[in-house]
């Protein structure tokens, strides 16, 4: 039942790719990985948590999971590249910091916004939001 929207399909893929493979690198054996779209006809039917430049009407795409989530700090960095949660790296996750500022480039170029919300928020664990601006009639 949502609009359509006018994406590269590969390009879109890759993004669903690296937030799919990060929640499953981070959550726990059996934890649960929730992905959600939302049509966003109007600005007070976003997230608090939104950019204030988000471009609407747009289409919501929520991905959640059951890991330890960011801390605020990390929530506003996780998207430069090369950075690394303290906790990536003393657990030793693979990977180098590059794919969420891959996958931020990506959505901007499709007129899009990206934002992780920090723990404690209204989830437990990992939550990313990005935006797609709808196709206009």
């Amino acid at each position: 039942d949502l609009p359509p929207v006018s994406v590269d399909v590969d390009r879109m893929a890759q993004v669903l790719t690296n937030l799919i493979a990060n929640a499953i690198k981070y959550s726990p054996e059996g934890g649960k990985i929730r992905i959600s779209t939302q049509m966003i006809a109007s600005p007070d039917a976003l997230p608090a948590s939104a950019p204030l430049d988000v471009v609407i009407p747009a289409i919501l795409v929520t991905v959640t999971d059951e890991g330890k989530g960011l801390t605020a700090d990390e929530a506003d960095k996780v998207f430069m590249p090369f950075f690394r949660t303290e906790e990536a790296k003393a657990q030793r996750v693979e990977g180098v910091g590059l794919g969420l500022a891959v996958t931020r480039s990506i959505v901007e170029v499709h007129r899009g916004k990206i934002w992780a919300l920090p723990k404690g928020s209204h989830v437990k664990g990992g939550c990313f939001m990005f935006t797609v601006p709808t196709v206009r009639a």
